[in-house]
């Protein structure tokens, strides 16, 4: 397992089973005082998920960002991507869901409208 980024001693720790993510970051040296964020690399997909939210596998890598929010370098350039696309792609969720909620109150009135309509007619006759 890679741990990787703002730990004391980065680098590879041994696999081991029974490890969740907190633990590979004590055997690299656990956070320096200048690390924020932790990131699991998902190995295949090259995702990055923040660490409360992976589970943590065999060839996955562990990236603890830095204090500042500035990516420099390429690795952290792709991560401010991600996290950007991730709250681009949620805002776009939740307008989808407001657009269908609309869409189905509205096509719920006008079925209403219709049975009212033929109610009224029906009566009429």
């Amino acid at each position: 397992m890679l741990v990787t980024g703002q730990v004391n001693r980065p680098g590879y720790v041994r696999v081991r089973p029974e490890f969740n993510a907190e633990d590979y970051i004590a055997e690299a040296g656990e956070r320096t005082n200048l690390a924020t964020q932790a990131y699991v690399v998902k190995a295949g997909t090259q995702r990055y998920v923040p660490l409360n939210e992976a589970e943590v596998q065999s060839g996955d890598t562990i990236f603890l960002n830095r204090q500042g929010g500035f990516a420099t370098s390429t690795e952290m350039q792709n991560v401010a991507l991600q996290e950007r696309q991730l709250a681009m792609q949620k805002a776009q969720d939740e307008r989808e869901a407001r657009f269908n909620t609309i869409q189905t109150i509205l096509s719920a009135v006008g079925t209403a409208v219709s049975v009212v309509t033929t109610a009224i007619l029906i009566g009429q006759n």
